[in-house]
């Protein structure tokens, strides 16, 4: 078998798409600017992998949001430019656990107006130090409190992961709310509060789960769950805190980043007349030539094509009456995009390049029900066949693998015995009996390179093996309770990743020698990982956390962790693509139930990871920085600066000659008279108006952004830039 040169081929691949970038920014009638900027502290020290993100007017051409990452010098650069007659709506926001962005607006800035004749926007955007990242953080950062070592941790994320974020946004929100009579509720009260939220919670997936499959359900719990709150709510009783307005946070491992390193998001409304936040975009891939971004959404029951470049998307109407719910899309060996869909048994493709979508209806002959999940892929992560021409795939509605003859169309299901596991019904009287939190569901699947051996992991239970000649299963690798695993995937080698959502680990088992290698732990364990991704060209693991608003890199040479943080919080992942041709990755924001807080969105992520191809772009965004214009320089007398001094209240702390509380302004314009005026303007009005300490001593400055506004302090700020300094 030929093995392909990755690096090249990423290189290759991704001029292609850098070039068509350049076109479509360039190839329009709407004239465009090309953003750069700073990021730095109050201090004026260069802040690096800050992520800045770009937000555009929806309906702009190409993605919604676009985020990039400051550099050491705390550089940074959006390749494309913006269209000056829309900028008016387009906004940048910095954000970076540990910090605040003040300046120029705290929070998101809007662009300000083109300037005649120039072409660059150069920006200066400060950051404050701070303690809370309670607004940046991911829901994972509040259960580190609780031990690892504790079962019911791997538990609660397995379980209520399972569907969405723990402790989102709401759920803080609520706990707050319990101290809404003024005085800190008793124990058990706090307790309580929890018990009722979680019966909320599970009558709330009764209700998706029923209504979803067309079956009668309650509200009122069953024995399992029942036995499920008690200990929960004993166990964040326990460990959280009163309030949860505040959380501090490490990613647990160096940041994957660099200033090549380029998040796209594409935005996804809601179908008409939803209001909530509805689940729907589960999982996204790029294929076709030119590549385009592929979504399916359950929710409106469709399939949507979107432009990388220009942001259009064309929506495919999938040919098969009643609800579909089209869920997994994956790449097969003939080129085509292989889909499952959650209702009627269907598994269909889609051509993209004539964009025709094919379904057929693949009823077993004993008409069982089934849903399948994932089609069993290799270590390209493409769909093949086994060696008999049969394409696998998991029936998570029961403990069954499930097999298409692509010949002869036949579907046969074949069940797991596990005499002391809890299994799902194959016949359902409503649907409680078609989804039981215990139960033991196949899940992900993957098959080997003699294509005879099909590897498969249960949600909440083990992984294991079956044998596509004998029709046996073989190997199984038990795990402990409450770990959960999901998505794995297996390396030209036969070396298989498990991730163990629950736990927040991951397995290296080799599947030729039937030995378990190591388990890993990952940099944060309630990241709950929902998926691994071989990429062959790297030769990395790239992890899909579902609870840490992250995708981690794995090497497992050195077997160290990298982290790509995503630009907002509530990222739920759901799977990872690495597209062959390029190395960007694709995914999607895929929270499950409707009204958990959560985006909707597509993403094309360029690691950042090769900048040979990257040369024009830089080159484009530079020489614009460099025709910048230069604001003219004035002298300003020691006796007009006191006068401004005392205008403002400053005379108290700073002289102009003199030190005092603070350094006097004459020290502060020969400190700075060699940096950049641009940058050092916008710094020492950041200073002026939010203070700070670790510039000129340990005794902080007051903060004045009550007295001054923006443009008063950048007028104070120059005056002492350009003050006459005494021989």
């Amino acid at each position: 078998m030929l093995h392909w040169n990755g690096h090249a081929v990423i290189q290759r691949g991704v001029v292609a798409l850098a070039k068509l970038l350049l076109f479509a920014s360039c190839n329009v009638s709407l004239a465009g600017t090309f953003v750069s900027g700073e990021v730095r502290d109050l201090n004026g020290r260069p802040v690096k992998q800050v992520q800045v993100t770009l937000t555009q007017t929806p309906g702009v051409a190409g993605p919604g949001m676009i985020t990039v990452f400051s550099d050491s010098e705390g550089h940074f650069t959006f390749h494309a430019a913006v269209k000056d007659q829309l900028r008016g709506s387009a906004t940048v926001q910095a954000r970076a656990l540990g910090y605040r962005m003040v300046f120029p607006e705290r929070g998101a800035t809007k662009l300000p107006a083109p300037q005649a004749g120039s072409d660059a926007l150069h920006l200066v955007l400060v950051m404050q130090p701070q303690r809370n990242d309670a607004a940046i953080a991911p829901a994972s950062a509040w259960l580190r409190v609780i031990p690892d070592a504790d079962p019911r941790k791997a538990l609660v994320v397995r379980t209520c992961v399972g569907c969405h974020q723990i402790i989102h946004s709401d759920m803080r929100a609520f706990v707050q709310s319990m101290d809404d009579e003024g005085a800190s509720r008793r124990v058990e009260e706090r307790k309580h509060s929890w018990q009722q939220l979680l019966t909320n919670m599970f009558g709330m997936s009764h209700e998706y789960f029923g209504s979803a499959m067309g079956a009668p359900f309650s509200f009122l719990l069953y024995g399992p769950e029942e036995n499920y709150v008690e200990p929960v709510s004993e166990l964040l009783t326990k460990y959280l805190p009163d309030r949860l307005d505040y959380v501090e946070y490490s990613y647990g491992a160096p940041l994957a980043v660099t200033s090549a390193t380029e998040i796209r998001e594409y935005p996804i409304e809601n179908p008409p007349g939803e209001m909530f936040n509805v689940v729907g975009t589960r999982e996204a891939v790029l294929a076709g030539k030119p590549l385009s971004l592929w979504v399916p959404d359950s929710r409106s029951d469709r399939i949507f094509k979107i432009d990388p470049q220009t942001g259009h998307r064309k929506t495919l109407a999938i040919p098969f009456s009643g609800w579909k719910g089209p869920h997994s899309v994956t790449t097969g060996y003939d080129g085509q995009l292989w889909l499952t869909y959650m209702f009627q048994q269907l598994q269909g493709k889609v051509d993209p390049q004539s964009d025709v979508v094919s379904v057929t209806q693949r009823k077993t002959a004993d008409s069982e029900y089934y849903i399948p999940h994932d089609f069993a892929t290799n270590w390209r992560s493409e769909v093949v066949t086994d060696t008999r021409g049969r394409v696998w795939f998991g029936n998570v509605s029961s403990n069954a693998l499930g097999a298409t003859d692509l010949r002869t169309g036949e579907t046969k299901l074949y069940v797991l015995q596990q005499p002391n596991a809890p299994v799902a019904k194959q016949e359902a009287q409503d649907g409680l009996d078609r989804i039981r939190l215990e139960a033991r569901y196949m899940y992900g699947n993957v098959i080997a390179s003699d294509r005879k051996h099909i590897w498969y992991t249960q949600l909440n239970g083990d992984f294991g093996e079956f044998n596509t000649e004998t029709l046996k299963y073989e190997t199984t690798v038990e795990m402990p309770p409450g770990v959960g695993p999901r998505r794995l995937a297996i390396t030209e080698d036969d070396i298989l990743y498990v991730p163990l959502f629950g736990s927040g680990q991951i397995v290296e088992y080799d599947t030729r020698k039937h030995q378990q290698l190591a388990v890993y732990d990952l940099p944060d364990r309630a990241s709950a990982p929902y998926a691994v991704t071989w990429d062959p060209g790297r030769r990395v693991l790239w992890v899909a956390t579902s609870n840490a608003d992250a995708i981690y890199r794995f090497d497992p040479k050195n077997h160290s962790f990298g982290v790509i943080p995503l630009p907002r919080q509530g990222a739920y992942l759901r799977m990872v693509q690495v597209e062959p041709a390029t190395g960007l990755l694709a995914t999607s924001y895929a929270v499950l139930p409707e009204r958990a807080p959560g985006p909707r969105m597509a993403l094309i992520i360029d690691p950042g990871d090769s900048n040979v191809h990257r040369e024009e772009r830089k080159r484009s965004a530079a020489d614009a920085t460099a025709s910048l214009p230069s604001p003219p320089r004035r002298k300003v007398t020691r006796v007009a600066l006191e006068k401004i001094s005392e205008k403002h209240h400053c005379e108290a702390c700073h002289s102009v000659n003199e030190v005092r509380i603070g350094p006097p302004f004459n020290a502060v314009a020969i400190r700075y008279a060699q940096q950049p005026r641009d940058i050092t303007v916008d710094v020492l009005a950041a200073k002026i108006l939010y203070g700070g300490a670790g510039n000129w001593g340990s005794f902080p400055m007051f903060a004045r952004d009550q007295y001054f506004g923006i443009d008063e302090a950048r007028s104070l700020a120059e005056a002492i830039l350009d003050v006459e300094v005494a021989p």
